[in-house]
């Protein structure tokens, strides 16, 4: 094979793999992080609910016994949820990066190529 058939070859195998990074399914899904945070609202206003309960009905044990171990459970389900939105954040930087990387190296192997 010739330098120029193998310049070519490459070429198109950078075109196929930046086509299905593009198209790809396992790139970062905005309705998750969304749905993150919609939960983490939810989670954090049945934590002040929770409470507003102990602190309205401080005689009552019942209420502050199950205002207590809500506001244990819910601050944990915070904790996780927090995690998972931080961990989702990363995903799309480092799919974005990658994204960069695949389209910086097509970039520069085309330019290198048509200079020579």
């Amino acid at each position: 094979m010739t330098i120029s058939k193998i310049a070519n070859l490459e070429q198109q195998n950078q075109k196929q793999a930046l086509y299905v990074g593009k198209n790809s399914s396992s790139g970062p899904n905005p309705k998750k992080l969304f749905s993150l945070k919609v939960i983490e609202y939810l989670l954090l206003a049945a934590f002040v609910s929770s409470g507003i309960f102990i602190i309205s009905y401080p005689s009552d044990k019942t209420v502050v016994t199950t205002g207590v171990i809500s506001l244990t459970v819910l601050f944990f389900l915070l904790l996780i949820n927090r995690q998972l939105v931080q961990d989702v954040n990363k995903s799309v930087n480092q799919f974005e990066i990658t994204r960069k990387a695949q389209l910086y190296t097509y970039l520069l192997n085309n330019n290198s190529w048509n200079t020579g």
